[in-house]
């Protein structure tokens, strides 16, 4: 899959028809500002909102951070990781439930920084990277031929840390290529030992806390108030492998409901949208984790 394939397909229209069951579906009406929806498997542009606009992508960061991190030698996993001092975010000042001094495997970090989206397990994986994370990590990028993606830290706390829709489903797709990414991002939780006791950490995405999206092979949630609510998800639909990019959204329930509002256009008669597009228990939910400066 290309930069040049969605180039060309994101050109031909801002907006593009999907056939399904053989008749032609009205466009999903989503109240993101920046959005694009892919066919995974061929590349095929089949929405796209304000697609080539580069703005922040918060946590969402944090895939290509795990991504370098696990282009090293799988031995990185085992190794023990103490929280510091310079693992505390000095910037937006966000929580973490990791207190400076508990040790964590890199492995434990990935999954806190995949499922629960949190900061100082990010920044602790940047730090004990054996050489210049954020150099390996814009390498990566260009790599990939994405030339409108910019890094700044490994969490995505910094403004500067943006990319565009396009270049983002392009990242997701690389991202998905790694199983540990694939199978921590779309775990509803995971429960690690904490203070000696087992702690749940749940997934910062309702749509996979609440398992809407059945079969999902990649999530990443992010938020901060420069990015607003971003997502990146990767699963099928229907017949197709789709990648859903949704950027600068204006709350966590905007987000969730227009992630059903996809899944509705795409297949219809599995995903039944209520009045508000989702169900009371995941805006509830949503809503609760609408201040954290962290998702």
């Amino acid at each position: 899959m290309s930069l040049r394939l969605f180039a060309l397909a994101a050109s031909a229209a801002c907006f593009s028809m999907f056939a399904h069951a053989g008749s032609l579906k009205t466009l999903p009406n989503l109240a993101s500002p920046l959005a694009v929806v892919q066919d995974a498997k061929t590349g095929q542009v089949l929405f796209s909102k304000n697609a080539n606009n580069a703005v922040s992508m918060a946590s969402i960061t944090k895939l290509m951070t795990a991504m370098v991190i696990l282009d090293g030698p799988s031995s990185w996993l085992d190794l023990h990781v103490a929280i510091d001092t310079s693992d505390i975010d000095t910037l937006k000042h966000s929580s973490s439930r990791l207190p400076v001094g508990s040790v964590w495997t890199v492995r434990q970090l990935l999954q806190l920084a995949l499922i629960a989206s949190d900061n100082r397990a990010a920044h602790a994986l940047g730090r004990v990277y054996p050489g210049d994370i954020l150099r390996a990590m814009q390498k990566k990028a260009h790599s990939m031929g994405l030339t409108n993606t910019h890094f700044h830290d490994t969490s995505g706390l910094h403004p500067g840390n943006q990319t565009t829709p396009l270049e983002l489903a392009h990242l997701t797709s690389f991202a998905a290529q790694y199983a540990l990414i694939r199978d921590y991002s779309t775990r509803s939780e995971v429960v690690l030992p904490l203070n000696g006791k087992p702690t749940v950490f749940k997934n910062t995405n309702a749509i996979v806390r609440e398992s809407i999206w059945p079969t999902l092979w990649l999530s990443k949630t992010g938020f901060t108030n420069e990015a607003g609510r971003c997502v990146a998800m990767m699963g099928k639909l229907g017949e197709r492998a789709i990648t859903l990019v949704l950027m600068a959204s204006h709350s966590s329930a905007e987000r969730t409901r227009d992630i059903q509002k996809v899944q509705h256009w795409l297949d219809g008669s599995t995903y039944k949208l209520p009045t508000e597009s989702t169900p009371k228990k995941v805006v509830a939910k949503a809503k609760r984790k609408e201040s954290k400066p962290k998702l």
